[in-house]
C-alpha cells in the first residue's frame, strides 16, 4: 500500500491534529453568533439562512463575499439568483445561472441552475427553451427518479403550451417505465381533465409488470402480467411471483402450462414448501437430465442433494453432490456442493479421510471466502485425524492474513495469533485530484461543516477517480460526515489493510458506549451488530419491517419498549439513533443471558428469534461453537452470525486495545 494512503489515513483516523475538519454545521448558533467577518463565515450565515428560506439575509452576507471564495463561487451565483428570482429581477437571475451552466459544467449546483432557469423561463412564457433545458436534463439524468422527475416537468410545460398531445405521451412513459413513482396514475387525472381516454394495451402492462418485478414487488408485477400477453415468459413469471407471495399451488398451476428446465425448478420449489421434499427432490434431481445446458441444471441438483441433507439421507445426498461436482464443477453452486460434501463426511460420516480428500482438491482465489472455508477445514480435519502440526500450519496461514474474514479470526482464536493495527506516518492528502476544483471545494465545505453539498460535490470527484488513492479519499469524506454506509461500501469495493477503518467505523459511538455499559456488553460487538444489521444507516428498514440501526422488528420493539421505559412508543421511535441502541441492546442483552453468554447462539436467537435458537441449542448445544453455526437450520440466520462474528473480529484487531 502506498505512503500516500497510508498516511492520509492516519490523519484521519489516528487524530493526529493534522488536516482536522470543523464539526457539522450548526445553523441556530451560526445565526445567532456574530463572528468574525470573514467570506467563510459569511458564506455559512447565508446558506443557514437559505436553508431556512430567508432568501434578503442571505443575499446580505452573499454581498459581502464578493470574489473571495473562488471554489464557491457557482454555489453563490446560484444563491443570488433565488434571491433575484423571488425579488423580480429575473433577467440578472437569468445571467448568473447561464454563467453557472457555462463555467461550472462539473457542479454539483449545475442541474438546479438549469431547473431555476427553466422555471424562469416558464413565469415569462417562454415554454420553448423551458421544454429545451428539460430535455437535456431527461437525457443527462443518471437515475430513474431524478429521470421521471424530469419528465412530469416537461409534461406540466405541454399542458401550459396546450399541447395536450405531447403531455400525455409523457405522462403515459411515466405511467408505463417508471411505476413506483408516487405521480405515476396522474395519466387518469389528466385524461378525465382534458375529456380523454387512457386505455393502456397488453404491451404497456407488460413493461409496467417487468418493471415491478425487476424490484421484487410481487404483487403489482402479478396484477400487471395477468394483463399482458400470455407467453411462456410472462406466464413462468406469473408463477415466481404467486411463488413469492406464498400462493404454492397457484404457482404451480400456472407454471404447469410451460415446459422449460425454470418452470420445473419452481414448480419443484412450490411442491417442497407444501410438504412433499422427497417429490421436489425427484423433479429438482430430473431437471439436468432433460435440460443438461440450462442453468437451472447445476442449481437443481445442489437443491435436491441439499432436501436429502437436511432429511438426513446422507448417502443420497452423497451421490448428488458428487454428480454435481462431476458434471458442474464450475457452477455456481459447485464450490458450495463441494464443500457440503466434506461436511456430510466430516460432520454426518466421521470419515475424515474423505473430508480431507474433498477439502484439499478444490481451488479458488486465494482470499476467498471459499477459499478460507475449504483451507480452515481441512485443518480442522487434519486435527481430528491426528496430524496438528499440519493443521497449525495451515491455521497459522489463515491467522496472518491482513485481510479480516471470519475464517481468519477463528484461526486467530486458535492459535493466538495477532496482526498489527494500520499504522501510517502524518503528511496531508493534496495528491488527489490535483488541480480539480471540485476538490478545493470540497475540502473547504468540509472546513466549514457543510457536508450536504460536500457530498453532492463527491459524487463528481467519483466519476472522475482514477486510483485508489482518489477512491479511498472520497471514502474517507463519506466517513468524516457520517455516511458510513457509502464509506464501508467503498472500503469493502477496495479492500486492503489500510481500508479497515473505513469499513469498521464506530458509528454513534455516544450512544453505543453508553448502552453498552449500561447493559454489561462488550462495545465491539454492538459495533458489530450494527454494521451488519443496517451499515449504521439510521433509517435502515428491512423485508420485514425491521427498522433503524439494531433492526428490531415490531413485536419485538413494542416488548422492549415498555422494559426500557419508551413511553408512547411508535415505530418511528426506532428511527431515532439513541432510542433505537438503548433498545437493541436491551434486547441483545436479554438473548445473551438467555443463552449464557454463548455469543453465537445469542446472535442466531437475536437474528431468528430466541424460541427457534433454544430448540437449536437443545439439539445441537454440544458442538464446538464452529461446527454449530454450520448447522444452523436457516442459511440467512448461519451467514448472520458469521458476519457478525468475522466484524467481531474486525472490531477486536483494529480497536482492541483502545
Amino acid at each position: 500500500m502506498n505512503k500516500l494512503i497510508i498516511a492520509f489515513f492516519s490523519c484521519l483516523f489516528l487524530l493526529s491534529g493534522v488536516n482536522s475538519f470543523a464539526a457539522e454545521l450548526n445553523c441556530n448558533f451560526i445565526i445567532k453568533n456574530d463572528a468574525t467577518n470573514t467570506p467563510e463565515e459569511n458564506f455559512k450565515k447565508a446558506y443557514c439562512h437559505i436553508e431556512r428560506n430567508d432568501l434578503n439575509l442571505a443575499n446580505v452576507y452573499l454581498e459581502r463575499i464578493g470574489n473571495k471564495l473562488p471554489e464557491l463561487q457557482d454555489n453563490i451565483l446560484y444563491y443570488k439568483s433565488l434571491y433575484l428570482k423571488e425579488s423580480g429581477n429575473k433577467g440578472r437571475a437569468k445571467r448568473f445561472l447561464k454563467r453557472i451552466i457555462k463555467n461550472y459544467s462539473t457542479s454539483s449546483i449545475k442541474e438546479n441552475s438549469n431547473k431555476l432557469l427553466a422555471e424562469i423561463y416558464v413565469d415569462e412564457g417562454n415554454f420553448d427553451l423551458a421544454e429545451t433545458i428539460y430535455r437535456q436534463l431527461i437525457n443527462e439524468a443518471t437515475s430513474k427518479w431524478t429521470k421521471a422527475k424530469h419528465l412530469k416537468s416537461l409534461g406540466e410545460i405541454y399542458e401550459l403550451k396546450n399541447s395536450r398531445n405531447e403531455a400525455f405521451s409523457i405522462y403515459k412513459e411515466i405511467w408505463t417505465n417508471y411505476s413506483n413513482v408516487s405521480f405515476a396514475n396522474y395519466i387518469f387525472e389528466f385524461a378525465r381533465k382534458n375529456g380523454l381516454v387512457f386505455v393502456p394495451d397488453k404491451n404497456d402492462y407488460l413493461k409496467r409488470a417487468n418493471f415491478f418485478y425487476e424490484r421484487s414487488v410481487w404483487q403489482n408485477a402479478r396484477i400487471e402480467f395477468e394483463k399482458s400477453p400470455q407467453t411462456k415468459e410472462v406466464l413462468t413469471k406469473m408463477g415466481v411471483c404467486d411463488y413469492k407471495l406464498r400462493r404454492y399451488s397457484k404457482a404451480i398451476d400456472v407454471l404447469s402450462k410451460v415446459k422449460s428446465a425454470e418452470s420445473v425448478y419452481w414448480i419443484a420449489n412450490a411442491t417442497k414448501r407444501i410438504g412433499y421434499e422427497f417429490e421436489a427432490a425427484k423433479m429438482l434431481s430430473s431437471i439436468h437430465k432433460i435440460y443438461p445446458g440450462s442453468e437451472f441444471a447445476s442449481l437443481g441438483l445442489f437443491e435436491a442433494a441439499k432436501i436429502y441433507e437436511d432429511e438426513n439421507r446422507t448417502s443420497k445426498a452423497i451421490n448428488f453432490y458428487k454428480e454435481l461436482a462431476a458434471k458442474y464443477p464450475t457452477s455456481e453452486k459447485g464450490s458450495e456442493g463441494a464443500w457440503n460434501l466434506g461436511w456430510l463426511y466430516y460432520h454426518k460420516q466421521k470419515n475424515y479421510s474423505n473430508a480431507l480428500s474433498v477439502f484439499s482438491n478444490h481451488s479458488f482465489p486465494e482470499d476467498s471466502f471459499d477459499s478460507d472455508s475449504f483451507k480452515y477445514w481441512k485443518a480442522k480435519t487434519l486435527e481430528k485425524l491426528g496430524r496438528k502440526t499440519d493443521a497449525y500450519l495451515i491455521f497459522k496461514q489463515l491467522a496472518a492474513s491482513k485481510n479480516i474474514t471470519y475464517h481468519s479470526f477463528l484461526s486467530r482464536l486458535k492459535t493466538g495469533y495477532k496482526v498489527a493495527k494500520p499504522e501510517g506516518i502524518n503528511i496531508t492528502s493534496t495528491n488527489v485530484f490535483p488541480g480539480i476544483l471540485a476538490k478545493k471545494k470540497v475540502d473547504t465545505l468540509l472546513q466549514m461543516g457543510i457536508y450536504e453539498i460536500a457530498l453532492d460535490e463527491a459524487s463528481f470527484l467519483e466519476s472522475i477517480s482514477t486510483n485508489l488513492d482518489e477512491d479511498l479519499y472520497i471514502a474517507s469524506i463519506h466517513y468524516r460526515v457520517g455516511n458510513y454506509y457509502s464509506s464501508i461500501k467503498s472500503a469493502n469495493e477496495n479492500r486492503s489493510h489500510v481500508t479497515s477503518y473505513l469499513s469498521y467505523p464506530k458509528g454513534f459511538s455516544t450512544y453505543v458506549d453508553l448502552y453498552s455499559q449500561k447493559y454489561n456488553l462488550d462495545k465491539l460487538l454492538v459495533y458489530s451488530l450494527i454494521r451488519e444489521e443496517s451499515r449504521f444507516d439510521e433509517r435502515a428498514v428491512s423485508s420485514s419491517n425491521a427498522r433503524g440501526l439494531m433492526q428490531l422488528i415490531p413485536v419485538t420493539a413494542r416488548e422492549t419498549a415498555r422494559k426500557v421505559g419508551v413511553y408512547r412508543f411508535s415505530l418511528d421511535k426506532l428511527f431515532i439513533p439513541k432510542t433505537n441502541v438503548e433498545m437493541g441492546c436491551y434486547y441483545l442483552r436479554f438473548v445473551l443471558d438467555r443463552f449464557s453468554e454463548n455469543i453465537p447462539i445469542a446472535l442466531a436467537g437475536y437474528n431468528a428469534g430466541p424460541t427457534r435458537a433454544a430448540e437449536w441449542y437443545e439439539a445441537m448445544g454440544s458442538l464446538p461453537f464452529d461446527e454449530f453455526i454450520e448447522e444452523i437450520p436457516f442459511r440467512e440466520t448461519e451467514f448472520y452470525v458469521k458476519r457478525i462474528i468475522r466484524s467481531y473480529g474486525a472490531y477486536q484487531t483494529i480497536y482492541g486495545d483502545k
